[in-house]
């Protein structure tokens, strides 16, 4: 069975060492790759740039999905019931047993996006009204 993993939290919670652990790296897509690529290897994050970085997220997974790719994961904040829907649309579209995971930051890292911290409570705020418990 195809597996796919929605592997969202706030920003540098553990998202993407989660779902990397679980699939690995080269099979874990996650928006903030692309301000990476762009960025020649440095986080280049741009407010201007999210949404044509949300777009190849999204499109990379397709491709892997496409191709048959048997263990994904997509590793982004998806504070929204909206952010997580596209993702859990296109795993049902091609076949894939889908598990939504929610990160927690209970360890004492550090914000790496210097995300600022009324940005971060609004984000909170969200998620915890997303939650599924089902």
């Amino acid at each position: 069975m195809k597996t796919f993993y929605i592997v969202r939290g706030l920003p540098s919670s553990g998202k993407s060492t989660v779902a990397s652990n679980i699939v690995g790296v080269e099979n874990n897509i996650a928006a903030d790759d692309y301000f990476y690529m762009i960025g020649n290897g440095e986080y280049a994050w741009s407010e201007e740039k999210l949404h044509e970085a949300h777009t190849w997220c999204y499109k990379t997974i397709e491709d892997k999905m496409r191709n048959g790719e048997p263990l994904l994961a997509v590793s982004n904040t998806s504070v929204r019931d909206r952010d997580v829907r596209p993702y859990y649309e296109l795993g049902t579209k091609w076949g894939y047993q889908i598990f939504v995971l929610t990160v927690e930051k209970w360890h004492s890292g550090q914000n790496n996006h210097n995300v600022p911290v009324d940005v971060l409570d609004k984000m909170e705020r969200r998620l915890k009204n997303s939650i599924k418990l089902r």
